[in-house]
């Protein structure tokens, strides 16, 4: 199961870009965390059909507040997705490659109390995004697909290249 090349190549050339930004600036990193927090919370659920505006999605995740009109799942959405964000960041600072349960623990963040039955597991039937011509791929092959990508998620900072479809090649 090959990760596409074409994909792959854009995923890496952007890692390696912004490695070569490293280190932030401690202000401007808590500025961009903050920014990226809200927005991505905002833009992630609005693609699934979240109703919650940018301002409606700041005031849940800064005020703790809900709004009126807006389900419980919505508001659901974006705290989760919240918690899979400092997640994320928690798992970013062990500085240890990324394992297949921290993927599945992010998955169990973001569907907590949505759908408890499905949270940290792979899907068991087919899924499709409206209005795409996109097909995701066959819930079977999910797994393997994951385990390919792992090795892409853990690339050590500036030292990859792409290598024939899906393959990683490394300098030490």
């Amino acid at each position: 199961m090959a990760i596409d090349e074409a994909i792959y190549s854009r995923v890496l050339e952007k890692k390696n870009a912004l490695d070569k930004l490293r280190p932030f600036d401690r202000g401007a990193l808590a500025r961009l965390q903050e920014t990226f927090r809200v927005d991505l919370t905002y833009n992630s659920n609005a693609i699934e059909g979240n109703s919650l505006s940018l301002s409606e999605t700041k005031l849940v995740l800064e005020e703790g507040l809900t709004v009126g009109g807006k389900s419980m799942r919505e508001h659901l959405e974006a705290t989760n997705h919240r918690e899979a964000l400092h997640l994320l960041g928690k798992i970013a600072d062990r500085k240890a490659k990324v394992a297949e349960c921290d993927v599945l623990a992010l998955h169990a963040a973001i569907l907590d109390r949505i759908s408890p039955g499905n949270a940290g597991f792979y899907r068991s039937e087919q899924v499709f995004i409206t209005q795409s011509r996109h097909m995701p791929p066959k819930w079977k092959d999910v797994p393997g697909l994951m385990k390919a990508s792992g090795s892409l998620i853990s690339i050590p900072s500036s030292t990859a290249t792409a290598g024939p479809r899906g393959s990683l090649s490394t300098s030490t």
